[in-house]
């Protein structure tokens, strides 16, 4: 700051020699700190492993699953809850890192108009009454569409303040001398007036009650689904800290009533609950958050405990789909599928028993192959995604388990 103090007063200088002077040195220090940022942020830059280069990956496959719903978008949360399914190699990204592309995932082509109108408005709001405010809009709407600042609640609270900020300072042009005592009398009669009067007898406020009406009812709506996360996340709090099973199973249960779409609840609840109750549970709760990897994961494991070997079949296979690059997801899941074969075979079910063996040797291939799949030294591999000694293990298991099968069912 001091720096360009200095730099303005030389340059609003009298003396040609000053002016050059501070435009040569102003010029030197806009270089210097060009290159101080690039050699701070270079690893994010250039590198192979960069923050650009997975953000490209993430853009690529955020913009193929937006031509599932391009009109009116999948609903919120889009993106976190279907990136693995879509993800074209193991990166890390449960965030967008683009604003304008999040709101086309949730709300499709008609949201992101919306935003754009109003960001429109917004700017053409403060290039009228606050210009000096507009390099400040700038910042929010372009790096809002290279990171996740739409992801806050206070990135909208701070671009809503800085439009009212800018809406309360209107300047007027000034009146001329001979308007001035026109305005004068015009001010005193219409301070005289009482305010429904000036109003044209309250029609304003008339106009503008569906609109306080819609605003309190959209408050409200906001306080009362507030009010039911907060408690049922302090209630499923309460629960972990429980030493008795019991009381903390009926905790949990109070926290699903007043937030039924919290999936860690319903994971949390499932785990302590009989098989068929928690598959309850978890099917209640899958259908507030379709396709939760987490919820598939946990219907597989308790398919299993059921001894139900379609659904083990059915909901394994959901799960390599819905998180393709989830290694150890998948090795646990065949060692599911291989235990539960055997048990079945023990039982003499050596119609089940084949169904889950070849069912478990097709996801193994599966995974097998995009285990070997790198595509060059390009590819990122942030969640660490290989073929586990154990997969390798439960994948033979499974093939000579098949071997030693009868030809044909008894």
């Amino acid at each position: 700051m001091l720096a360009g103090l200095g730099l303005y007063r030389l340059a609003s200088s009298e003396a040609a020699e000053r002016r050059r002077l501070a435009w040569a040195a102003g010029g030197a220090l806009a270089t210097v700190a060009a290159a101080a940022v690039f050699l701070a942020a270079q690893e994010r830059i250039v590198r192979n492993f960069s923050t650009v280069s997975a953000r490209g990956a993430i853009y690529r496959d955020a913009w193929r699953l937006y031509w599932q719903a391009p009109w009116f978008g999948q609903g919120g949360d889009t993106w976190r809850l279907s990136y693995r399914a879509v993800q074209s190699n193991p990166y890390v990204g449960s965030q967008v890192h683009s604003g304008y592309l999040d709101m086309l995932l949730n709300t499709g082509i008609v949201g992101l108009l919306l935003l754009l109108l109003l960001l429109i408005a917004g700017g053409r709001l403060l290039y009228r009454n606050r210009p000096a405010l507009l390099p400040v809009f700038g910042v929010f709407v372009l790096h809002s569409a290279a990171d996740i600042d739409w992801s806050f609640g206070l990135s909208w609270l701070l671009l809503l303040l800085l439009l009212a900020w800018g809406s309360s300072h209107v300047c007027p042009p000034s009146p001329r001398p001979a308007e001035m005592a026109d305005l004068e009398n015009e001010t005193e009669s219409s301070a005289a007036m009482p305010m429904f009067t000036r109003m044209g007898g309250g029609l304003a406020l008339r106009r503008l009650l569906p609109l306080h009406l819609l605003y309190v009812c959209l408050l409200g709506a906001g306080i009362v689904l507030a009010f039911r996360g907060a408690a049922g996340c302090s209630l499923h709090q309460a629960a972990l800290k429980e030493p008795s099973p019991v009381r903390a199973v009926a905790l949990l249960r109070a926290s699903l009533h007043w937030n039924p779409a919290d999936a860690g609840t319903a994971l949390d609840l499932a785990r302590k609950l009989s098989p068929l109750e928690g598959e309850d549970v978890l099917q209640r709760s899958l259908s507030y958050t379709p396709g939760h990897p987490g919820l598939i994961f946990a219907l597989a494991d308790n398919a299993v405990k059921r001894g139900d070997a379609r659904a083990a079949a059915y909901w394994t296979q959901e799960g390599f789909t819905r998180d393709k690059y989830n290694a150890g997801e998948q090795t646990k899941s065949l060692e599911r599928l291989f235990k539960m074969a055997r048990s079945k075979l023990s039982a003499g079910n050596i119609k089940e028993a084949r169904r889950i063996v070849q069912a478990g040797l097709a996801l193994y291939s599966d995974y097998a192959r995009r285990a070997a799949d790198h595509r060059g030294a390009h590819m990122r591999n942030d969640r660490d995604f290989r073929l586990t000694g154990e997969a390798k293990e439960w994948g033979s298991q499974l093939a000579r388990l098949e071997q030693s099968m009868p030809a044909s069912p008894q």
